[in-house]
């Protein structure tokens, strides 16, 4: 990847973000994020070995598979931020364009860089509740041909815009670039969004999973 900027004004939020963008842009990361959770939920219920698990309650199951999922994201994306403080400490502010700051010399600008890297977050948060839900309802290669559709929906949306893009958190990508009042309905907007989503499909899915055969 080629990074076109002005002199000194690459600092480390904004290079997260553009490797985070990077990364984004390819499909196996969610596709895998998708089989992750179809082996943290379904396998253990098509191979009959949940009854190993019969000391417990199943709404304790249920919240510790998805919680230790979301524990996994957030280390994720912990271990993508360390990685990228040491390649832009090691390397970035040796060239032209980058900066030793953390953030942005424009608050505004910060604001937005850090809500794309949020944005993404709450994008695998709402892959997994979604996976969680459909890994219990239908078959393992329908599950993935959804994540495949969802995923493809939500980067196409993110470019095109439109009242429709809004249902997702990385739409709100341009907005966060309008300056300090866009940025705050923007995170107000994807954060929001999110929450009904892990709200909705934790309800279902906790209902589903409470009514299996162990």
């Amino acid at each position: 990847m080629q990074i076109h900027a002005s002199e000194g004004s690459v600092s480390l939020v904004a290079f997260t973000n553009m490797m985070m963008s990077s990364v984004d842009s390819f499909i196996l990361p969610s596709l895998t994020l998708y089989f992750l959770v179809i082996s943290v939920f379904r396998k253990e219920v098509d191979e009959h070995t949940m009854f190993l698990y019969r000391d417990l309650g199943r709404k304790q199951i249920f919240w510790s598979k998805y919680l230790g999922l979301l524990a996994t994201i957030v280390i994720f994306y912990g271990l993508f931020f360390a990685t990228s403080a040491f390649v832009h400490y090691v390397r970035v502010i040796h060239l032209p364009f980058g900066s030793p700051s953390v953030f942005d010399t424009s608050l505004a600008e910060s604001l937005s860089n850090v809500f794309c890297i949020v944005a993404y977050l709450l994008k695998d948060i709402l892959s997994v509740s979604l996976a969680t839900a459909l890994c219990l309802y239908l078959k393992n290669i329908t599950t993935m041909v959804t994540g495949f559709l969802v995923t493809i929906t939500m980067m196409i949306l993110a470019v095109v815009g439109g009242p429709v893009a809004m249902l997702f958190p990385t739409s709100y990508m341009p907005l966060a670039s309008e300056g300090l009042t866009g940025a705050g309905l923007a995170y107000l907007g994807a954060i929001g969004v999110t929450i009904v989503y892990v709200l909705v499909f934790t309800k279902i899915t906790a209902k589903k999973f409470k009514n299996l055969e162990f």
